[in-house]
Order: structure tokens, then sequence, then C-alpha cells
């Protein structure tokens, strides 16, 4: 079970934040026309709506696990 507690989710997203970080600055160093700089650019909105996601979960209940109840 996935734990909303905001100290737990903003832990999580601070490891985002620097996996975001990097891939901004790897933006800096990329020339527009590489496709490297697609992916980059991906990579960055992914980031962010990872984060925005995880901030409407702060302290809400989530549904039971189905797979574990399976497993009973």
């Amino acid at each position: 079970m996935f734990n909303t507690k905001p100290s737990t989710i903003r832990e999580i997203q601070s490891w985002i934040n620097k996996r975001r970080t990097n891939a901004e600055y790897q933006l800096k160093k990329t020339d527009p026309s590489d496709p490297f700089y697609e992916y980059l650019l991906g990579r960055i909105d992914y980031c962010k709506s990872y984060t925005d996601k995880l901030d409407a979960m702060m302290g809400k209940k989530l549904p039971p696990n189905k797979r574990a109840k399976r497993m009973d």
C-alpha cells in the first residue's frame, strides 16, 4: 500500500525533481536540432505531470490492493 502522508510524497517528489533538474541541465547543453532534445522535453513534461499526480494523492485514502487480496 502506498503511503499518502505529505512527508512521504514530498520525499518522492524530491527524487523526481532531481531527475527533472538533470534533464533541464542537459537540455541547456543540447542543440535543438538534436533528436535527444525532444526526448528531454518529453522527460521534463513527464516529471512535472508525475509530481502533479502525487500532489493530488496527498492525504487521500487509496483503495485496497486487489492483488494482495488474491494472495490470501
